[in-house]
């Protein structure tokens, strides 16, 4: 009788720490998730108050709205553009350690204007447009050129892939017995070893 009270207390034991551990497990996860919500509107809200002061706003605090904007917006294309070319599975050499030194640099010149958004006013903020103008330029310019890079070298992997394919389609349909299809001639068809018909 006294190993079966041991038995059930364990049992009970056991059962109560599994129930605190996943009551403790669903609290942290909860307030994780709580903590991201909380973060992902205020990333939203702040897209929003900067575009509407982008839209209508004017001066220093308007330009330095369309600034943060542009700046954005060739982030998020390159971003795109990456993830594009790795689930393709393209090789995309430094682009991603390239992104995010992109992002580092956007985010510390994305801080500079959002202070000088804020000022209203005074003559130093308007002096700073220009510099800060200057650096959005260069980091959407190296968005942009290695958007470029990826897309240029996902073109050529998807030229010779298709012609490769287009050959090995021919092959086995000769292989088959079977005519080439329609308004293909054969004579128009590449060889193997033929370069890329732009």
């Amino acid at each position: 009788m006294p190993e079966l009270l041991v038995v059930i207390l364990v049992i009970s034991v056991l059962f109560v720490g599994v129930t605190a551990g996943s009551v403790a497990l669903a609290v942290y996860l909860t307030r994780r998730l709580a903590v991201a919500a909380r973060a992902r509107a205020s990333e939203l809200a702040d897209r929003a108050r900067t575009r509407a002061t982008a839209l209508a706003g004017q001066g220093v605090t308007a330009e330095a709205a369309r600034l943060r904007l542009e700046l954005r917006t060739a982030l998020d294309s390159t971003r795109r553009a990456l993830a594009a070319a790795q689930a393709a599975g393209w090789p995309v050499g430094d682009a991603p350690s390239l992104v995010r030194r992109l992002e580092r640099a956007a985010a510390e010149v994305d801080a500079r204007l959002r202070i000088l958004g804020s000022e209203r006013g005074p003559a130093w903020a308007a002096d700073q447009l220009p510099r800060l103008r200057q650096q959005v330029r260069t980091v959407t310019e190296s968005c942009g050129e290695l958007r470029a890079g990826l897309s240029r070298h996902g073109l050529d992997v998807g030229d010779a892939e298709l012609n490769h394919l287009r050959e090995d389609c021919r092959i086995e349909g000769q292989a088959l017995g079977t005519p080439t299809p329609l308004g293909w001639p054969d004579a128009e068809l590449p060889r193997r070893g033929d370069p890329p018909r732009r």
